[in-house]
């Protein structure tokens, strides 16, 4: 399976309080869309930047601490 054939999970936070479930539900759902992508033979990178790109806008910035 590849990516393009799933869809990616709601972004965790495009703008600031606007988290669309509570980060645990999220990471859990984050991890299942990884396994189900094949995931867990990709790169430590490759899987670092699925995660920010699911992230958001500012999920993402507050990962990177921007």
């Amino acid at each position: 399976m590849t990516t393009a054939s799933m869809c990616s999970p709601p972004a965790f936070l495009n703008e600031v309080g606007e988290k669309t479930v509570p980060w645990k539900e999220w990471s859990k759902i984050f991890e299942t869309y990884i396994i189900a992508i094949g995931g867990d033979a990709f790169r430590v990178e490759r899987k670092y930047h699925i995660l920010l790109h699911n992230l958001g806008i500012y999920g993402r910035k507050v990962f990177q601490k921007e």
